[in-house]
């Protein structure tokens, strides 16, 4: 079935297709022995069932197969073992992810650290020390393979624990060639993660699509330097609609380069002051006694906007976009306060995307 669904990804079919194919998996050895003849046809698209046809198992597996030991590639297609949870829950989930490396995958906790290509000294400084202190505590840093931000954030998640490198393009493209060696180190001690078939160039296009997929795999995101144009806001943008927790950089008023994290202090992100505020966050989650979570809204002082998203996840659970569609609040402050409902353990995370009220 894998090579399967790697020609028709290879062969740009919709991702909505290749899903409903890996769940109806059962079919599809009578699909491939007879396709004239199968009984799912109205669910898939005119470019999916052309694919089919013209599908030609033998060359193609070869091809296949040779191109992943040439590259060290396993696949892992949606809905089977090994696909990472916290993907079901991003837009258009990938139908099948090539990786390659030595790393945990699917990461235990992962946090993506973003920004732009071109960094400061304060911006290097800062990357540095984030990434550092949070690999020391077996988080593994998840980034997006670029120059600047992302090139930091890898190297020195590789100096304590694991990163996650997750390309614009096909596993056997590397890009930025400058990161040839962040290539091969990565493939040794920790993973590089692509949605894109073999031979997919880094086009421009690849990248804010892939973005989500850095939040996707995170449970908070870390913005460290960008203008208000950076792409790497898009990261960003995918977290909130994904529910995680944002961190930003402050910077001076007057560098371009903190335009990007001093808007989204504005706005509600939380700013970056040292990793062990993040650490204490994850560790006051992780500890709360069986009492503590017992408590209920009516026993905390509450907001009137926390107590209704309190509310509206008690009678029953709700994903972010639900409870913004509810509430007709901004996802800005829906994350804020489903954040300070965490750590008043009225409420917790359920999956990714989901809260419910603590019992």
């Amino acid at each position: 079935m894998k090579p399967f669904i790697a020609w028709l990804r290879a062969e740009r079919c919709p991702y909505e297709d290749l899903r409903f194919l890996i769940q109806h998996k059962n079919s599809l050895e009578a699909i491939l022995s007879a396709p004239e003849q199968w009984q799912l046809s109205d669910s898939l698209s005119k470019k999916t069932k052309q694919a089919i046809r013209d599908y030609r198992p033998k060359p193609f597996e070869n091809q296949l197969d040779r191109q992943m030991r040439e590259n060290k590639t396993r696949i892992v297609l949606w809905n089977e073992p090994g696909y990472p949870e916290s993907l079901y829950e991003v837009d258009d989930p990938p139908p099948i992810l090539y990786l390659r490396g030595k790393g945990e995958f699917p990461p235990l906790r992962a946090m993506a650290i973003v920004g732009s290509r071109h960094t400061t000294v304060y911006g290097k400084r800062a990357t540095e020390r984030f990434a550092l202190a949070l690999s020391s505590e077996f988080i593994t840093i998840v980034s997006g393979f670029a120059e600047g931000v992302d090139t930091i954030a890898h190297r020195s998640a590789l100096k304590h624990g694991e990163t996650i490198a997750v390309l614009g393009c096909g596993i056997d493209w590397i890009y930025p060639k400058s990161n040839e060696s962040l290539y091969h180190e990565i493939s040794n001690r920790g993973t590089l993660v692509t949605e894109f078939p073999f031979g997919e160039k880094p086009w421009g296009y690849n990248f804010p699509f892939r973005n989500r997929l850095i939040s996707g795999l995170s449970e908070a995101i870390l913005f460290m330097e960008g203008t208000h144009k950076s792409g790497a806001l898009s990261t960003v943008n995918h977290g909130l609609k994904q529910g995680k927790e944002i961190y930003a950089l402050p910077g001076d008023i007057d560098r371009k380069s903190s335009e990007g994290p001093n808007q989204l202090i504005f706005d509600g992100a939380e700013p970056l002051l040292d990793p062990e505020q993040i650490l204490a966050k994850g560790n006051r989650k992780s500890t709360v006694s069986e009492a503590t979570t017992g408590k209920t809204a009516k026993l905390v002082s509450l907001s009137s906007l926390e107590n209704l998203i309190y509310e509206l996840v008690a009678a029953e659970p709700c994903s972010v976009q639900q409870l913004q569609d509810l509430s007709n609040q901004s996802i800005h402050d829906i994350v804020s306060v489903l954040t300070s409902l965490e750590l008043k353990s009225l409420i917790h995370r359920q999956g990714n995307q989901f809260y419910r009220t603590r019992r």
